[in-house]
């Protein structure tokens, strides 16, 4: 079966299926909460740290909370937000929100520090239920609101527990309306909901890196062709997902799912990523698949290192993706010692290629770097084309990814055609354009360049960040790399390297830039590299949730260091340019430097037999300074600060400008 050929049935009716086929089978644990809702076995001796629902329990559990919604007024359709760190409770949403025909909006609970981003997304989704994890989230949901000058919805709960007495007016704590009261008592027409498999059921947010989120409706048949592609994988009852990724993003919903649909169970180590608390959900299971990005990788590989049970907190299977996928990804991956390691590739918008698993063989074999994907046929569902056609390029050939199946939205919501622009049907195949650049090779291996929207452009021809940052990090020092462009006068744009290192120290520029240039060319060797923490004064770089690179925001720190530094070096010249001045007109004048005002006019102390005398040192000094201009210079600091701006520029300064002596 492919991610194209399964029945279209509701993801309501695939769930039950689940149920009916295993009721008591462990659905989600999450080692760190207690069941406070009341939905679990109460009959069961178990660890208050330790919340375990079965099938049944959850099956039951979004039953009691869909008949609840319906006595507010929620109705089929109705959008029910979430702003939930991980925690159980997010799979009782999303069960609940499927059961009633209503569609489930998982949103990042960082928007809220966002006002911009939060007030667009609140006035988008027009939410008749909300749900957050802290009251201090109810709180600035309040705020947002009042801004948009819209009412809080009539359900809006809390859905931690010990927290509800600090909750604001108008907000409820969810195990208010869950515990003490028998399933029997709730609305079994709920179980009747009829709902067809195109309708929307789940409204995702784009990470929104270049420009304000937009929103994916997602439908039964996208969501379980999305969970087709994990048929790699092989689960089974006994495959267990430690869920350490977002519950608001595509990759971590559609494995979710894919487990839950093969009668697997759902781990919830931790609120927030803590690689221990991984590692320990890891050892406490057998068969546990690992769905990580880049840099839980990393975090991961330090907090093993100094684990005392290193054995036994083997991975069965790695699950990579979320980020592009690099070489440097695949060897601290190899470090967690799994049975396996897969690649994953996909958006929020289209998730239609089957997880990919890496063939260590092959890998030897090639240093094109690392495929997310395998191709068998040329009417496969992912191709490379020209930028700005729809028309296959020639395997070999660097193009834009394009995929195309069940498991593409038909588009965003609430926007006009014109952004709708890279969503195509093709003989009845909805196709989504990725912006993404990449090619197939001859054995149909699909290989990801990085965003087009990140190439730098320098003199008309293409620089990759990505390959300079993969030169970079295979350096001893180098622990993380970033590249942006940044804007230069002549060349157009030129890169810039930002560097992580292991240890503190001076960056050996030239030495990096010369690796980069004896690999990849001289185009490809950044201009400056910076380190992250000494210049930015950043520890991290700035990513989404999913671990890519928030290159518009670096790029903001990266010129806004440069413009710091051409602040510096102008003070510097002017201070020497001043010197220099006064001591060229002490020689004309016969005054003595320290006689010589550099704020007080020319005139007071030079005649014009002088000023001529002035402008011919001038010249011998490179000064570009002509007697006009001297009508309007009449100080000495004028005079400097006219030269410094001829030499930095007079509004932004460039890096290569920065740099020179």
């Amino acid at each position: 079966m492919t991610s194209d050929t399964f029945e279209p049935r509701t993801l309501a009716g695939l769930l039950d299926a689940v149920v009916a086929k295993d009721p008591s089978r462990v659905a989600v644990q999450s080692p760190s909460q207690t069941d406070h809702l009341g939905i679990g076995d109460k009959n069961t001796a178990t660890s208050p740290q330790s919340l375990s629902w079965t099938f049944s329990d959850l099956r039951n559990g979004s039953t009691r909370l869909a008949s609840r919604l319906r006595a507010d007024g929620i109705r089929r359709g109705s959008r029910i937000a979430a702003l939930l760190y991980n925690q159980a409770e997010w799979a009782l949403l999303f069960w609940t929100s499927v059961r009633m025909g209503c569609q489930f909006v998982p949103l990042d609970p960082r928007v809220l520090g966002q006002p911009t981003v939060a007030a667009h997304i609140i006035r988008s989704i027009d939410a008749a239920a909300i749900f957050v994890s802290t009251s201090e989230m109810a709180r600035q949901v309040d705020k947002t609101l009042t801004r948009e000058g819209k009412p809080l919805p009539l359900s809006a709960y809390l859905v931690s527990s010990a927290e509800y007495e600090r909750l604001p007016d108008g907000w409820r704590a969810l195990e208010s309306i869950m515990v003490g009261v028998e399933t029997k008592s709730f609305d079994k027409s709920i179980e009747e909901t009829h709902l067809e498999p195109s309708d929307a059921i789940l409204i995702l947010a784009t990470s929104g890196t270049t420009a304000l989120p937009k929103l994916c409706p997602h439908t039964s048949i996208t969501l379980r062709s999305a969970s087709q592609v994990c048929q790699p994988l092989q689960l089974d009852t006994e495959s267990s997902l430690c869920q350490q990724l977002p519950n608001f993003h595509i990759y971590g919903i559609f494995l979710n799912l894919a487990f839950w649909l093969a009668g697997g169970r759902l781990i919830v180590p931790s609120r927030s990523f803590d690689p221990r608390a991984t590692l320990e959900a890891m050892s406490s299971n057998r068969k546990v698949y690992l769905p990580c990005v880049p840099s839980m990788l990393q975090a991961l590989r330090l907090q093993l290192s100094t684990a005392e049970e290193s054995q036994d907190t083997r991975p069965f299977a790695i699950l990579t993706g979320g980020a592009v996928v690099t070489s440097e990804t695949l060897a601290v991956a190899k470090l967690l010692q799994p049975e396996m390691i897969f690649a994953g590739y996909g958006a929020t918008e289209a998730v239609v290629t089957p997880m990919h698993r890496i063939d260590e063989e092959r890998e030897k074999r090639t240093e094109a770097g690392v495929p997310v994907a395998k191709v068998e046929t040329e009417q496969a569902n992912v191709r490379v084309c020209q930028l700005g056609s729809r028309t296959p390029l020639p395997r070999g050939q660097v193009g834009e990814i394009h995929q195309g199946g069940l498991g593409v939205i038909q588009g965003y919501l609430g926007v006009g055609d014109n952004e709708n622009l890279e969503f195509y049907e093709e003989n009845g195949v909805r196709w989504k354009a990725m912006g993404d650049q990449g090619y197939v090779d001859s054995e149909g291996h699909v290989y990801v360049l990085g965003r087009y929207d990140d190439i730098i452009i320098r003199g008309g021809e293409n620089i990759s960040p990505l390959a300079i940052e993969e030169c970079l990090v295979k350096i001893a020092e180098i622990e993380d790399a970033a590249v942006v462009g940044v804007p230069d006068p002549v060349a157009g744009e030129v890169p810039v390297a930002i560097v992580r290192q292991r240890k503190p120290g001076i960056v050996p520029v030239k030495r990096l830039q010369a690796v980069v240039a004896n690999r990849l060319g001289r185009a490809f060797s950044p201009t400056m590299i910076l380190d992250l923490r000494a210049d930015l004064e950043q520890e991290h770089f700035p990513a989404t949730a999913t671990g890519k690179i928030q290159r518009k925001v670096l790029k903001e720190l990266v010129l806004e260091h440069v413009r710091h530094l051409a602040t510096l070096k102008k003070a510097r010249l002017s201070s020497d340019l001043t010197k220099g001045i006064m001591g060229s007109w002490a020689a004309v004048t016969g005054l003595a430097e320290e006689d010589i005002d550099p704020e007080a006019p020319i005139e007071t102390f030079a005649d014009s037999i002088m000023l001529m005398q002035f402008l011919s040192e001038a010249q011998a000094q490179g000064w570009r300074i002509t007697r006009e201009d001297m009508a309007v210079l009449d100080t000495v600091r004028a005079q400097a600060e006219f030269i410094v701006s001829q030499r930095l520029g007079k509004d932004k300064p460039s890096v290569v400008t920065v740099l020179s002596r």
